[in-house]
């Protein structure tokens, strides 16, 4: 099996990784440059660092419809680019609002298997529940940009087969009428190297937060919940940056966090390990790769339903899962693991477990190389 991954930043290079590691990575057509795709040999990197904009735009602050214009001409540039670039392979796998063009190259040059990821919900859903979060908050509507649905739904519609993360997102899509014989559900790996407990250097009860800080990760349910707790030797710590959206809500509830800004990648596993329990209230994720890394580091973890958590954890077992926008749940799940420190110090343990033996990075690229494998061999076998 030639295997060809599109991948806009890392969304998609630690696949084209293990799939190297396995021996069936045809190219990596990236807008990473070489010197930040270690792992993969050069002579299946193409790059094309012309679609780096977006991080432009981010780094200097610009937002709203500039932003938004800046983001679609560099996807659109990327896909098209990849479309002309791209060699001739089994199985090409590209990300959603990326491969339109790329797909339809590949399918018409060399009668490629087709495969989008989407690392979200489907894209209808995702629209409607963070429209609806705005307007709990008294919010304007979040900005997408209609021409990225518009993309997204062609792209549905074209693959071959869609893959997505979890149970939660294969929902999603279903529920829109994909038929659920397209649909791969894969979920993501952790690097257990990277991400492993380190010894806690204090007793502290520390509640820890870690990613980026919206709507659409629940944050300000998490912040509510712990905002009457008065419990002794007790902390909250928030890793993450507070967008401006944000800042008028979290302040009331100030006094109650350490904010410890947003850390570099490899510094995390120390902030983990320092931590009793990780806590993710989001309202709608793809995955959360972030549950996998807490777990990686031994912490119990409480997240919500609309997310991969249900896929990689047990209710009761290595942490709980609660229903999304739900304060008293989440604020109950933290008092529980407080007072108990046995059954923390059990759910941890069963969550080190569970990562180390079954969510690594090389279990992820078995499972994705074993789902494609077979897939190809019956698309290819029926043709033939």
């Amino acid at each position: 099996m030639r295997f060809s991954v599109s991948s806009f930043g890392y969304f998609g290079f630690y696949l084209a990784l293990e799939m190297e590691r396995l021996g069936f990575l045809q190219q990596l057509l990236t807008n990473l440059p070489r010197n930040r795709t270690a792992g993969v040999s050069s002579k299946r990197v193409s790059s094309n660092l012309t679609a780096a904009l977006p991080y432009l735009t981010t780094r200097l602050g610009i937002t709203g419809a500039a932003q938004r214009c800046v983001n679609w001409l560099a996807s659109e540039q990327f896909d098209k680019w990849v479309s002309t670039e791209l060699r001739p392979c089994e199985v090409f796998h590209s990300f959603s609002s990326f491969g339109l063009h790329s797909l339809r190259s590949a399918r018409k040059r060399y009668g490629s298997l087709t495969i989008i990821e989407r690392g979200s919900s489907h894209i209808e859903f995702q629209r409607d529940i963070l429209r609806d979060e705005h307007r709990i908050w008294g919010l304007p509507d979040p900005d997408i940009d209609d021409r990225v649905i518009e993309k997204e739904l062609a792209e549905y519609e074209e693959a071959d087969y869609i893959t997505v993360q979890s149970s939660f997102a294969e929902k999603t899509f279903t529920d829109r009428g994909i038929p659920a014989a397209r649909l791969i559900k894969l979920p993501l790996g952790v690097d257990v190297e990277l991400f492993r407990p380190v010894p806690k250097k204090d007793d502290v009860f520390r509640v820890l937060y870690a990613g980026s800080l919206s709507l659409r990760k629940g944050s300000i349910y998490l912040i509510r919940a712990i905002a009457d707790l008065q419990l002794p030797n007790f902390e909250f710590v928030l890793n993450g940056h507070v967008p401006a959206e944000l800042r008028d809500l979290l302040r009331p509830y100030s006094r109650h966090i350490k904010f410890v800004g947003s850390l570099p990648f490899n510094e995390l596993r120390n902030l983990f390990s320092q931590a009793s329990i990780f806590v993710l209230p989001t309202i709608e994720d793809g995955y959360a790769k972030v549950v996998s890394e807490a777990m990686a580091c031994g912490l119990p973890v409480i997240a919500t339903t609309n997310c991969g958590a249900p896929d990689v954890m047990s209710d009761g077992v290595e942490g709980f899962i609660v229903p999304i926008r739900d304060s008293n749940s989440i604020r109950d799940r933290i008092i529980q693991l407080y007072e108990d420190s046995d059954l923390r110090d059990r759910m941890g343990a069963a969550a080190l477990i569970k990562a180390r033996h079954s969510l690594s990075r090389s279990t992820y690229g078995v499972r994705a190389a074993e789902i494609y494998r077979g897939i190809a061999r019956q698309r290819f076998t029926t043709n033939n």
